[in-house]
């Protein structure tokens, strides 16, 4: 409990000093020969209207259609990632859910055939690949690594012994499970370190109850900070001054698993990477006990 303390100590002490830059990028998923290519223009608009460079995780089949040239949502995406608005990464294959549970061959085969469609249509620069229901395991980074893929973006963080650039969502754009960015922004005077924000929508639904007038409202609320510095997925990637930050970033998600059942302590400090240092040293016994079934020995830890 003493340790769980301090941990939370050391957050809130953080959350009272002021930010340097907060980086942020944005993340849609689900595209696909589902989706809209009028109403995706629409949103993209708003975005482009702030000049942000959003990143689409695009599915390559749904059903037995996979995408090809002709259909309208490629030549949309083929179109606006030529006029250089959007960054396109591959979604899975069909959006498998468990994805990282089929077998090691079963889940190679599949990779290859999405990044052969994502590469035939799009030819993207950087070979970026975000798994369906952000499922993965070791057998999943490894055949990333062998075919040639550069980058990940899931939830929280990966096993940081991979060569992989991460860049993980860790709070949505509207409303979910991992937090808006609004409230976020609110108390984000915070941190005394850079931070980064990846934000997550969906396209495909969360304009069910969000307007275009609302995206408008809020990315001109999220840009009027002054610290406030927009990134492309690409950039974050190919910029050399961001490998370390973007490790250490992926570091203090991969040891917040273990702090899952502590919701505030989990939510402020995907925002803080300071503090993975001490994440890391007091999750190295945790693990320990974690892989062995020693619960009560994790939770004496924090």
């Amino acid at each position: 409990m003493k340790r769980l303390l301090s941990l939370v100590f050391l957050i809130l002490l953080c959350e009272f000093s002021y930010a340097q830059t907060i980086h942020i990028a944005f993340r849609n998923d689900d595209l696909s020969v589902k989706s809209d290519p009028v109403f995706e223009y629409q949103v993209l608009e708003v975005f482009q209207k702030y000049k942000i460079k959003p990143f689409f995780a695009v599915i390559p089949t749904i059903g037995d259609v996979e995408l090809k040239e002709g259909i309208a949502i490629v030549d949309s995406l083929k179109s606006w990632q030529n006029k250089d608005w959007i960054d396109i990464a591959m979604h899975g294959y069909t959006h498998e859910f468990k994805f990282s549970e089929l077998p090691y061959n079963e889940q190679k085969e599949r990779l290859l055939t999405g990044k052969e469609i994502i590469d035939r249509l799009f030819s993207p620069e950087n070979l970026i690949f975000a798994p369906p229901w952000n499922t993965v395991n070791s057998n999943t980074i490894k055949i990333l690594e062998d075919i040639n893929f550069n980058a990940f973006s899931g939830y929280l963080g990966e096993n940081p012994n991979s060569k992989m650039k991460y860049i993980n969502c860790n709070l949505n754009l509207f409303v979910g499970p991992l937090g808006s960015i609004k409230d976020v922004l609110s108390n984000i005077e915070v941190v005394e370190n850079d931070i980064l924000l990846v934000p997550l929508y969906h396209t495909s639904y969360d304009f069910n109850e969000n307007s275009l007038a609302k995206l408008d409202s809020l990315l001109n609320y999220i840009t009027s900070f002054d610290k406030v510095k927009i990134y492309s997925f690409s950039e974050l990637i190919t910029d050399g001054e961001y490998a370390e930050f973007l490790e250490l970033v992926n570091q203090a998600g991969y040891h917040l698993k273990f702090l899952q059942n502590n919701k505030y302590i989990r939510k402020i400090a995907l925002r803080l990477p300071i503090i993975s240092e001490y994440l890391i040293q007091r999750t190295k016994t945790a693990e320990k006990y974690y892989w062995t079934g020693n619960y009560k020995g994790v939770n004496q830890i924090f």
